[in-house]
Protein backbone atom coordinates (compact mmCIF):
# COMPACT_ATOMS: atom_id res chain seq x y z
CA UNK A 1 0.00 0.00 0.00
CA UNK A 2 2.36 2.32 1.08
CA UNK A 3 4.13 1.55 -2.42
CA UNK A 4 1.48 2.40 -4.31
CA UNK A 5 1.14 5.70 -2.29
CA UNK A 6 4.87 6.42 -2.98
CA UNK A 7 4.36 5.92 -6.96
CA UNK A 8 1.03 8.19 -6.87
CA UNK A 9 3.56 10.62 -5.65
CA UNK A 10 5.95 10.39 -8.17
CA UNK A 11 3.69 10.35 -11.29
CA UNK A 12 2.03 13.72 -9.66
CA UNK A 13 5.40 15.55 -9.15
CA UNK A 14 6.00 14.37 -12.88
CA UNK A 15 2.84 15.76 -13.97
CA UNK A 16 3.35 19.04 -12.22
CA UNK A 17 6.87 19.43 -13.19
CA UNK A 18 5.22 19.04 -17.11
CA UNK A 19 2.65 21.82 -16.45
CA UNK A 20 5.38 24.15 -14.54
CA UNK A 21 7.86 23.87 -17.75
CA UNK A 22 5.36 24.12 -20.65
CA UNK A 23 3.26 26.85 -18.92
CA UNK A 24 6.27 28.63 -16.94
CA UNK A 25 4.28 28.10 -13.70
CA UNK A 26 6.64 28.56 -10.53
CA UNK A 27 6.22 25.88 -8.60
CA UNK A 28 5.97 28.44 -5.49
CA UNK A 29 2.34 28.59 -6.79
CA UNK A 30 1.79 25.38 -5.36
CA UNK A 31 2.28 24.33 -1.08
CA UNK A 32 3.39 20.75 -0.11
CA UNK A 33 2.18 19.84 3.16
CA UNK A 34 4.29 17.50 5.54
CA UNK A 35 2.15 15.21 4.70
CA UNK A 36 3.54 15.46 0.72
CA UNK A 37 0.15 16.40 -0.23
CA UNK A 38 -0.48 18.76 -3.10
CA UNK A 39 -2.73 21.34 -1.28
CA UNK A 40 -3.28 23.92 -4.32
CA UNK A 41 -3.34 26.84 -2.58
CA UNK A 42 -1.71 29.51 -4.85
CA UNK A 43 0.81 31.98 -2.31
CA UNK A 44 -0.23 35.20 -4.68
CA UNK A 45 1.52 38.62 -4.63
CA UNK A 46 -0.39 42.10 -5.64
CA UNK A 47 1.35 44.81 -7.93
CA UNK A 48 -0.43 47.96 -9.18
CA UNK A 49 1.28 51.26 -10.32
CA UNK A 50 -0.17 54.58 -11.08
CA UNK A 51 1.51 54.71 -14.89
CA UNK A 52 -1.05 54.43 -17.46
CA UNK A 53 -1.46 57.44 -19.24
CA UNK A 54 1.08 59.42 -17.70
CA UNK A 55 2.91 62.19 -19.91
CA UNK A 56 6.53 62.57 -20.50
CA UNK A 57 7.69 65.98 -21.58
CA UNK A 58 10.85 65.19 -23.83
CA UNK A 59 13.36 68.40 -24.61
CA UNK A 60 16.70 68.20 -26.61
CA UNK A 61 19.40 66.47 -25.26
CA UNK A 62 21.94 69.06 -27.76
CA UNK A 63 24.09 67.64 -30.45
CA UNK A 64 21.93 65.08 -31.70
CA UNK A 65 21.72 62.97 -29.02
CA UNK A 66 18.14 62.35 -29.29
CA UNK A 67 15.62 63.81 -25.99
CA UNK A 68 14.49 63.04 -22.68
CA UNK A 69 11.97 63.73 -20.38
CA UNK A 70 10.71 62.21 -17.07
CA UNK A 71 7.84 60.59 -14.93
CA UNK A 72 7.31 59.60 -11.84
CA UNK A 73 6.05 56.34 -11.24
CA UNK A 74 4.04 54.75 -8.16
CA UNK A 75 4.37 50.71 -7.68
CA UNK A 76 2.71 48.92 -5.00
CA UNK A 77 2.03 46.27 -3.57
CA UNK A 78 -2.39 45.78 -2.73
CA UNK A 79 -4.86 46.92 -4.23
CA UNK A 80 -8.30 48.09 -2.36
CA UNK A 81 -9.21 44.82 -1.89
CA UNK A 82 -6.17 43.18 -0.84
CA UNK A 83 -1.98 43.58 0.12
CA UNK A 84 0.49 41.30 -0.95
CA UNK A 85 1.49 37.55 0.50
CA UNK A 86 4.83 37.56 -0.95
CA UNK A 87 7.74 40.15 -1.57
CA UNK A 88 7.67 41.40 -4.74
CA UNK A 89 11.21 42.32 -7.02
CA UNK A 90 10.14 44.11 -9.86
CA UNK A 91 11.78 45.99 -12.88
CA UNK A 92 10.52 48.97 -15.52
CA UNK A 93 11.76 48.63 -18.98
CA UNK A 94 10.74 49.54 -22.54
CA UNK A 95 10.56 46.29 -24.91
CA UNK A 96 13.18 44.49 -26.62
CA UNK A 97 13.67 44.07 -30.01
CA UNK A 98 12.14 40.88 -30.22
CA UNK A 99 9.40 41.73 -28.45
CA UNK A 100 8.78 44.42 -30.70
CA UNK A 101 8.83 42.24 -33.68
CA UNK A 102 6.54 40.28 -32.13
CA UNK A 103 4.61 43.77 -31.39
CA UNK A 104 3.15 41.53 -28.28
CA UNK A 105 4.27 40.24 -24.98
CA UNK A 106 3.00 37.31 -22.82
CA UNK A 107 2.56 37.14 -19.02
CA UNK A 108 2.96 34.34 -16.89
CA UNK A 109 -0.77 33.29 -18.00
CA UNK A 110 -0.27 33.16 -21.75
CA UNK A 111 -2.18 36.68 -22.18
CA UNK A 112 -0.78 38.51 -24.89
CA UNK A 113 -0.46 42.14 -24.39
CA UNK A 114 0.24 44.23 -27.24
CA UNK A 115 2.71 47.08 -27.76
CA UNK A 116 2.81 50.40 -29.42
CA UNK A 117 4.93 51.23 -32.87
CA UNK A 118 6.90 54.24 -31.13
CA UNK A 119 8.39 52.23 -28.29
CA UNK A 120 11.20 50.92 -31.10
CA UNK A 121 11.73 54.70 -30.52
CA UNK A 122 12.82 54.90 -27.04
CA UNK A 123 14.81 53.48 -23.96
CA UNK A 124 14.05 53.27 -20.69
CA UNK A 125 15.57 53.43 -16.99
CA UNK A 126 15.03 54.23 -13.49
CA UNK A 127 17.21 56.90 -12.25
CA UNK A 128 18.00 58.61 -8.85
CA UNK A 129 17.83 62.50 -8.48
CA UNK A 130 21.40 62.40 -9.80
CA UNK A 131 20.07 60.87 -12.83
CA UNK A 132 22.08 57.34 -12.09
CA UNK A 133 20.55 53.80 -13.00
CA UNK A 134 19.51 51.89 -10.09
CA UNK A 135 20.64 48.93 -9.71
CA UNK A 136 18.43 45.28 -10.18
CA UNK A 137 19.02 44.92 -6.33
CA UNK A 138 18.03 48.67 -5.31
CA UNK A 139 16.06 48.30 -2.21
CA UNK A 140 13.22 50.89 -4.36
CA UNK A 141 12.61 48.18 -6.49
CA UNK A 142 11.74 45.68 -3.24
CA UNK A 143 8.34 45.61 -1.97
CA UNK A 144 8.34 43.78 1.05
CA UNK A 145 4.99 41.58 2.06
CA UNK A 146 2.54 41.83 4.60
CA UNK A 147 2.12 45.72 4.53
CA UNK A 148 0.68 48.14 1.97
CA UNK A 149 3.88 49.39 0.37
CA UNK A 150 5.14 51.73 -2.29
CA UNK A 151 8.24 53.12 -3.89
CA UNK A 152 7.98 56.16 -5.95
CA UNK A 153 10.81 55.98 -9.03
CA UNK A 154 11.53 58.29 -11.30
CA UNK A 155 11.51 57.07 -14.87
CA UNK A 156 14.14 58.37 -17.66
CA UNK A 157 12.43 58.37 -20.86
CA UNK A 158 14.82 58.72 -23.67
CA UNK A 159 14.43 59.03 -27.17
CA UNK A 160 17.36 57.55 -29.21
CA UNK A 161 19.55 59.61 -31.29
CA UNK A 162 19.25 56.75 -34.21
CA UNK A 163 15.48 56.67 -34.21
CA UNK A 164 14.47 56.23 -37.89
CA UNK A 165 12.02 59.21 -37.98
CA UNK A 166 12.02 62.91 -35.98
CA UNK A 167 10.00 63.72 -33.51
CA UNK A 168 6.91 66.43 -34.22
CA UNK A 169 7.53 69.15 -32.58
CA UNK A 170 3.48 69.40 -31.34
CA UNK A 171 2.61 65.80 -31.82
CA UNK A 172 2.39 62.98 -29.39
CA UNK A 173 3.81 59.26 -29.71
CA UNK A 174 2.50 56.68 -27.42
CA UNK A 175 5.73 54.33 -25.49
CA UNK A 176 4.31 50.65 -24.07
CA UNK A 177 6.10 50.25 -20.72
CA UNK A 178 6.56 46.67 -19.16
CA UNK A 179 6.61 46.19 -15.83
CA UNK A 180 8.44 42.89 -15.17
CA UNK A 181 8.86 41.18 -11.63
CA UNK A 182 11.15 38.52 -11.05
CA UNK A 183 10.44 37.68 -7.54
CA UNK A 184 8.33 35.83 -6.18
CA UNK A 185 8.14 34.91 -10.04
CA UNK A 186 8.18 36.27 -13.27
CA UNK A 187 5.70 37.83 -14.36
CA UNK A 188 4.28 41.10 -16.02
CA UNK A 189 2.29 44.18 -16.86
CA UNK A 190 1.98 46.57 -19.73
CA UNK A 191 1.06 50.47 -19.31
CA UNK A 192 0.83 52.94 -22.01
CA UNK A 193 2.45 56.66 -21.92
CA UNK A 194 2.28 59.53 -23.87
CA UNK A 195 5.29 61.63 -24.92
CA UNK A 196 5.67 64.49 -26.33
CA UNK A 197 7.64 68.14 -26.85
CA UNK A 198 4.83 70.39 -26.79
CA UNK A 199 4.99 72.77 -23.91
CA UNK A 200 1.74 71.75 -22.46
CA UNK A 201 0.17 67.72 -22.80
CA UNK A 202 -2.58 66.14 -20.83
CA UNK A 203 -2.97 62.32 -20.66
CA UNK A 204 -5.80 60.66 -19.01
CA UNK A 205 -6.80 57.38 -16.65
CA UNK A 206 -9.96 55.95 -15.22
CA UNK A 207 -11.10 54.13 -11.59
CA UNK A 208 -13.99 54.20 -9.90
CA UNK A 209 -14.54 55.69 -6.55
CA UNK A 210 -17.34 55.66 -4.07
CA UNK A 211 -19.58 54.31 -7.39
CA UNK A 212 -18.41 57.30 -9.75
CA UNK A 213 -16.10 56.75 -12.92
CA UNK A 214 -13.43 59.18 -11.77
CA UNK A 215 -11.28 60.56 -15.01
CA UNK A 216 -7.88 61.99 -13.58
CA UNK A 217 -5.93 64.23 -15.58
CA UNK A 218 -2.54 64.66 -15.71
CA UNK A 219 -1.40 68.38 -16.63
CA UNK A 220 1.54 68.64 -17.58
CA UNK A 221 4.15 71.70 -18.89
CA UNK A 222 7.78 71.69 -20.41
CA UNK A 223 10.60 72.37 -18.27
CA UNK A 224 11.00 75.98 -20.11
CA UNK A 225 8.62 77.62 -22.32
CA UNK A 226 11.35 79.46 -24.08
CA UNK A 227 12.35 77.81 -26.78
CA UNK A 228 15.40 77.47 -28.85
CA UNK A 229 16.46 80.85 -30.10
CA UNK A 230 13.77 82.71 -28.77
CA UNK A 231 14.64 85.75 -26.12
CA UNK A 232 12.71 86.71 -23.52
CA UNK A 233 10.09 89.34 -23.61
CA UNK A 234 10.21 91.63 -20.71
CA UNK A 235 7.38 92.02 -19.06
CA UNK A 236 5.59 88.79 -19.79
CA UNK A 237 4.95 86.47 -17.10
CA UNK A 238 5.57 83.08 -18.67
CA UNK A 239 2.65 81.51 -17.01
CA UNK A 240 0.21 79.25 -18.87
CA UNK A 241 -3.38 79.63 -18.80
CA UNK A 242 -5.00 76.74 -19.19
CA UNK A 243 -8.95 76.02 -19.56
CA UNK A 244 -11.37 73.15 -19.12
CA UNK A 245 -14.25 73.10 -20.30
CA UNK A 246 -17.24 71.17 -18.71
CA UNK A 247 -20.18 69.63 -20.77
CA UNK A 248 -22.89 66.86 -19.49
CA UNK A 249 -22.65 64.64 -15.95
CA UNK A 250 -19.13 65.80 -15.03
CA UNK A 251 -17.91 67.88 -11.97
CA UNK A 252 -14.53 68.52 -11.35
CA UNK A 253 -12.84 68.38 -7.60
CA UNK A 254 -11.49 72.18 -7.22
CA UNK A 255 -11.77 71.09 -3.47
CA UNK A 256 -8.96 68.30 -3.91
CA UNK A 257 -6.90 70.36 -6.24
CA UNK A 258 -6.42 73.83 -3.70
CA UNK A 259 -5.71 70.80 -1.07
CA UNK A 260 -3.08 69.62 -3.27
CA UNK A 261 -1.35 72.35 -4.85
CA UNK A 262 -2.17 74.98 -2.66
CA UNK A 263 -4.34 77.06 -5.88
CA UNK A 264 -7.84 77.90 -6.29
CA UNK A 265 -8.55 77.44 -9.92
CA UNK A 266 -11.14 80.24 -11.37
CA UNK A 267 -14.85 79.04 -12.08
CA UNK A 268 -16.75 80.86 -14.86
CA UNK A 269 -20.41 79.63 -14.24
CA UNK A 270 -21.71 80.87 -17.46
CA UNK A 271 -19.56 78.65 -19.66
CA UNK A 272 -18.86 75.73 -16.67
CA UNK A 273 -15.22 76.65 -16.98
CA UNK A 274 -11.97 75.59 -14.67
CA UNK A 275 -9.55 77.87 -15.45
CA UNK A 276 -5.81 76.55 -14.15
CA UNK A 277 -2.75 78.50 -14.19
CA UNK A 278 0.72 76.88 -14.32
CA UNK A 279 4.42 77.42 -14.57
CA UNK A 280 6.75 75.78 -16.73
CA UNK A 281 7.77 72.39 -15.28
CA UNK A 282 4.47 71.59 -13.60
CA UNK A 283 3.20 68.25 -12.96
CA UNK A 284 -0.16 68.21 -11.62
CA UNK A 285 -3.75 66.35 -11.65
CA UNK A 286 -7.18 67.20 -11.92
CA UNK A 287 -10.14 65.05 -10.84
CA UNK A 288 -12.92 64.42 -12.55
CA UNK A 289 -15.98 62.84 -11.50
CA UNK A 290 -18.62 61.32 -14.61
CA UNK A 291 -22.07 59.65 -14.05
CA UNK A 292 -23.41 60.26 -17.42
CA UNK A 293 -22.75 61.04 -21.10
CA UNK A 294 -20.19 64.53 -20.47
CA UNK A 295 -17.24 65.34 -22.11
CA UNK A 296 -14.24 68.23 -21.04
CA UNK A 297 -12.39 69.89 -23.45
CA UNK A 298 -9.37 72.17 -23.22
CA UNK A 299 -7.72 75.20 -24.30
CA UNK A 300 -4.75 76.84 -23.17
CA UNK A 301 -2.12 80.37 -23.20
CA UNK A 302 1.12 80.62 -22.36
CA UNK A 303 1.84 84.60 -21.55
CA UNK A 304 5.04 84.68 -24.13
CA UNK A 305 3.97 87.46 -25.86
CA UNK A 306 3.68 85.30 -28.90
CA UNK A 307 0.40 82.80 -28.52
CA UNK A 308 -2.77 84.35 -28.96
CA UNK A 309 -5.10 83.28 -26.74
CA UNK A 310 -5.85 79.67 -26.72
CA UNK A 311 -3.68 78.75 -29.24
CA UNK A 312 -1.38 76.68 -27.18
CA UNK A 313 -1.15 73.36 -28.96
CA UNK A 314 -1.62 70.68 -25.76
CA UNK A 315 -0.71 67.50 -26.83
CA UNK A 316 -3.09 64.61 -26.17
CA UNK A 317 -6.02 65.93 -27.26
CA UNK A 318 -7.19 66.30 -31.40
CA UNK A 319 -8.00 69.27 -33.18
CA UNK A 320 -11.17 69.63 -31.27
CA UNK A 321 -9.48 69.50 -28.08
CA UNK A 322 -11.66 67.07 -26.60
CA UNK A 323 -9.80 65.99 -23.47
CA UNK A 324 -12.17 62.89 -22.77
CA UNK A 325 -15.83 62.25 -23.15
CA UNK A 326 -18.59 59.36 -22.11
CA UNK A 327 -21.40 58.44 -24.14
Amino acid sequence: MRKSVGKKLIVLFAALSVLVAFACISVSKFVISDKKELTGVYTDFVLSHDGEGQTAVVKSDGNGNGYSGYIVVSVNNFTAEKVSKRDVRFSLRAPTDDELKKTYVTDAWGVQHSLTTDSQYYEVSVVDENDEELTDTSVATLLKSGERNSSSLLLKIKRKAEAAEEMASEGTEKLSIVLQTSEPYIDLQVFTINTTMARLSVGVSSDVYNGFTREIVNLKSASEFIRGTDTHVAGKSYLAEVEFTLSGEVVFDAAKYKETYGDTPEFSSAENKYIIIIRAGADVNLYFYTRGSCSVTVSATIEDGKTAAGGERVSGVGDNKVVFERS
